[in-house]
C-alpha cells in the first residue's frame, strides 16, 4: 500500500512539474481571429483646430474610438484614444438595440459582446463577425460601440460611436 501511494505521488509531482513548463507558452489572445487581410477601415469622428501658426492644425477625437480595422477573418481591431474619461468598457450593439441606463449603470444584457478597455491606447481585437452572428435579422449594417463604466454611472458626452460593418460580417 505504501509503495502504491509513493508511486501515485511521484506520478502527480511529475505531471505538475511538466505542466509548470507549459504555462508560459499559453497564447494571450486565445479565441481571437487572425488579423492578416484588412478589408475595411473606419475612422472615428474628429475635430480639427488651428491652434496657432507655429503649432498648426491639431486633431481632437470626438469619441473614444480613433479607428476600427475590419479583417476578412471576422476580426475587428479597435484603436481607442488614450483618455477614456470615466468609461472602462465597450458594448457592441446594433444601432436599433437599446442598452438602458439603470440605477446600477448600463444594462448590457442585449449587447452582442462587451470589451474591457485596456490601459491608455492599447489596441483591442475581437471576433466581431462571430458576435454579430450570434443574433439574426439585422435591417442594416450599422452597428455601434456604447461606452460605459463598470464602476457605476458615468455621464459624459459622446457615449457611443456608430459605424458600418462589412456585409460579410452579417449572417446570411
Amino acid at each position: 500500500m505504501t509503495l502504491r501511494r509513493e508511486f501515485l505521488g511521484m506520478v502527480v509531482m511529475g505531471a505538475l512539474s511538466g505542466c509548470a513548463g507549459i504555462s508560459d507558452e499559453v497564447p494571450t489572445n486565445v479565441g481571437s481571429p487572425e488579423t492578416e487581410t484588412l478589408i475595411k477601415t473606419f475612422e472615428g469622428p474628429k475635430e480639427e483646430r488651428i491652434e496657432s501658426v507655429e503649432e498648426g492644425v491639431t486633431e481632437q477625437w470626438e469619441t473614444i474610438i480613433k479607428r476600427i480595422e475590419f479583417y476578412e477573418s471576422g476580426a475587428a481591431k479597435i484603436y481607442p484614444t488614450s483618455d477614456h474619461g470615466c468609461y472602462d468598457s465597450l458594448a457592441l450593439k446594433h444601432e436599433l438595440t437599446d442598452l438602458p441606463v439603470g440605477s446600477s449603470g448600463v444594462d448590457t444584457s442585449e449587447a452582442l459582446t462587451t470589451v474591457k478597455l485596456g490601459d491608455f491606447d492599447e489596441a483591442l481585437t475581437i471576433d466581431m463577425a462571430g458576435a454579430i452572428g450570434s443574433k439574426n435579422n439585422y435591417p442594416n449594417r450599422t452597428f455601434e460601440f456604447r461606452f460605459y463604466s463598470t464602476e457605476g454611472a458615468c455621464l459624459s458626452p459622446n457615449e457611443s460611436v456608430q459605424f458600418e460593418v462589412p456585409s460579410s460580417y452579417l449572417p446570411e
